[in-house]
């Protein structure tokens, strides 16, 4: 074998059937492993792969004792992996790996290792250690075409929420500014892709219900337009239901209004000259941009099922 073939490097990945181990037997198998291909314990980087949050991941740097006690991949380790160099007495760019970790109701093995008849090797020897049985073809396709149609559902739930158009709820007292000025802001929401919807407009039932009813469904941000004329009846059960759905408020007051005792609490507000509420344009798109930013780390942080 030539020096050219013995850095070139191949990778292998089987999928076996999920089992229980013994406590110790991962770390006493993969010792043995070591010795048989002739790396020294101290040449070897090993991680873990542990879950976190809704469907996160991180890998935490460990070392081969802290293995002595893992015993399957179902708990909060999902996966294993070992690194070290094709030749010890060279620096190499890549190392070679060796994987273990979950997938599905099964255990995945990834080795890349050179020369490519290594890679036969180092299986072959897992398996014996492990004594790992190899799941069926048919259940692994299985398996494969479950996952890849759950991550395309995902990503298409996922376009569908991020172009969906947001959806804000707009209190003002209806009087004769309040609606000039609540249709200025309406007509500034309209051109930035924003639904609006208020308590106007006739319904035959209690007030009350209707704007209940039309603050709970399900919006992704709530203005509070205040002008001199004063407050909205409804606003402070307003500023109620949204402190209770955590949907965030964004409140605009005209200079010279006059504001209940306690109202506002610690919430932030964005005053504006009389009858020129555009002065709260700026503020308001830069509080948008912050809305779909946290919007769209929502999403991508969301659960996805595991690599297949």
């Amino acid at each position: 074998m030539n020096k050219q073939e013995a850095e070139v490097q191949a990778n292998r990945s089987k999928v076996y059937q999920g089992k229980v181990f013994e406590p110790g037997e991962i770390v006493r198998s993969l010792r043995f492993l070591l010795n048989e291909i002739g790396v020294p314990e101290a040449a070897v980087s090993v991680s873990s792969t542990l879950k976190y949050g809704e469907g996160g991941e991180l890998r935490k740097e460990i070392t081969l004792s802290d293995l002595e006690v893992l015993s399957d991949f179902d708990g909060q380790t999902t996966g294993i992996n070992l690194s070290y160099p094709p030749n010890l007495k060279r620096d190499y760019d890549k190392s070679n790996y060796i994987g273990l970790s979950s997938f599905q109701s099964g255990i995945l093995l990834t080795v890349v290792a050179s020369p490519p008849s290594a890679v036969g090797t180092i299986i072959i020897l897992i398996e014996n250690q492990l004594k790992l049985i190899e799941m069926p073809k048919k259940e692994i396709e299985t398996f494969a075409s479950a996952n890849l149609q759950s991550r395309v559902e995902i990503v298409e739930n996922k376009i569908l929420e991020l172009t969906k158009l947001f959806s804000c709820f707009l209190s003002y007292r209806f009087t004769p500014r309040g609606k000039v000025l609540a249709l200025e802001m309406s007509r500034f929401l309209a051109l930035l892709n924003v639904k609006v919807v208020s308590g106007l407009g006739y319904e035959p039932r209690r007030v009350a219900e209707k704007v209940i009813e039309r603050l709970k469904s399900g919006h992704d941000f709530f203005i509070y337009l205040i002008t001199k004329d004063g407050e909205s009846t409804w606003t402070r059960d307003e500023l109620a239901v949204a402190y209770g759905e955590g949907v965030p408020v964004i409140i605009l007051i005209e200079k010279g209004a006059e504001i209940g005792k306690g109202l506002l609490g610690d919430w932030e507000y964005i005053e504006f000259e009389s009858d020129h509420v555009g002065d709260t344009f700026i503020a308001i798109l830069e509080a948008l941009a912050y809305l779909r930013d946290q919007k769209t780390r929502n999403l991508v942080q969301q659960k996805s099922p595991p690599d297949a």
